[in-house]
């Protein structure tokens, strides 16, 4: 009677550290998922920038559900500290694969991105990959255009070929007008910014310079918050502040002395 008595308390013992590990290891896989789905960025519905890196030599895929479009870029030339500083372009995610992307193996060239994108801190997510292959595979190749640009290349030309191909639909079409104060003592900061906010839509109305020193950047938006707002936001990494009323443009970014060695612009 003992051994039976013993053996069905090892049994249940055996049992409930089952169902502890189980509960444990289902909790730190929901925690794991919820950070990757936080840190997923493309959302099927917006313009998605990705680079595929490698060495020196880069190439921009740039997905537009709202067009069923997707834009390649293939860079010639050494990229520097950045593309979005180079280029103007605004980069989502960087991977480090093969930069030899055509339109006849997007699609390909998404799907090997898997193995390296299941961790959290991966940049694209498995998430973003999935949602990519699948658009990827619903874009006609005669949809697929390829442009290729030269790094030396002045600004004016640059904006020429990139700007119809990283144009953002959703900005123009909410028509909000911007103001960008450059508040350091860095010249041609509020510039930098304003080519990369034009070349995907932005309508920038003013581009200034403060008497004051500001240390922290922002972006101030007046009264409803918007497709833009998050955009500017997320490309920029400024905190946004809502105020009520009018001002002389919808939205107005200051850029900080937090950010005289940024390479997003």
């Amino acid at each position: 009677m003992r051994k039976k008595q013993k053996s069905s308390n090892n049994l249940r013992f055996a049992l409930y550290f089952i169902l502890v590990i189980l509960f444990f290891g289902g909790l730190s896989l929901a925690f794991k998922l919820g950070v990757v789905l936080r840190n997923s960025t493309f959302d099927g519905n917006h313009r998605y920038n990705l680079e595929f890196k490698e060495g020196k030599k880069a190439s921009i895929v740039s997905f537009s559900p709202q067009t069923n479009t997707i834009s390649i870029v293939n860079v010639k030339g050494e990229i520097g500290e950045s593309v979005n500083k180079n280029l103007s372009i605004p980069i989502d995610a960087v991977v480090k694969k093969t930069s030899s992307i055509d339109s006849s193996n997007v699609f390909f060239r998404v799907f090997n991105l898997f193995p390296q994108t299941f961790t959290t801190d991966s940049k694209p997510t498995f998430i973003d990959v999935f949602r990519l292959m699948i658009f990827a595979k619903s874009v006609p190749e005669d949809s697929i255009s390829e442009a290729t640009i030269d790094t030396s290349s002045n600004d004016l030309l640059k904006q020429q070929i990139l700007s119809p191909l990283v144009l953002d639909k959703s900005i123009v079409d909410e028509k909000k007008t911007i103001e960008i104060i450059n508040s350091t003592e860095i010249p041609g900061l509020g510039a930098r910014l304003a080519i990369i906010l034009n070349n995907i839509g932005g309508n920038i109305i003013l581009v200034v310079t403060s008497e004051k020193p500001q240390k922290e950047s922002q972006i101030i938006y007046y009264n409803k918050d918007s497709y833009t707002v998050d955009r500017i936001s997320s490309i920029l990494g400024f905190r946004k502040f809502k105020k009520e009323g009018k001002a002389i443009a919808d939205v107005i970014i200051t850029i900080g002395e937090d950010q005289i060695n940024t390479t997003r612009f």
